[in-house]
């Protein structure tokens, strides 16, 4: 599996082509690899929102606020 910065930058590309679905998985297997990474989690949000998923970007924006909000 590719390493989780390249799957952010998959993620991207994927988005900014219109591929959202495939932005999203993108992004997901980012976030499966490594939870911590900001950028997929903000990438993953972009995406659902694109295709009308608030209710499954609410969760991920949240736990990328509290993340913003640690020390």
């Amino acid at each position: 599996a590719p390493a989780p910065d390249l799957l952010e930058v998959i993620g991207g590309i994927e988005r900014q082509r219109g591929d959202v679905d495939a932005a999203v998985a993108a992004f997901r297997e980012a976030r499966r690899l490594d939870g911590a990474r900001i950028e997929a989690a903000l990438g993953l949000a972009d995406a659902l929102l694109a295709r009308h998923a608030a209710r499954e970007a609410v969760p991920v924006l949240t736990v990328v606020d509290a993340a913003r909000l640690s020390p």
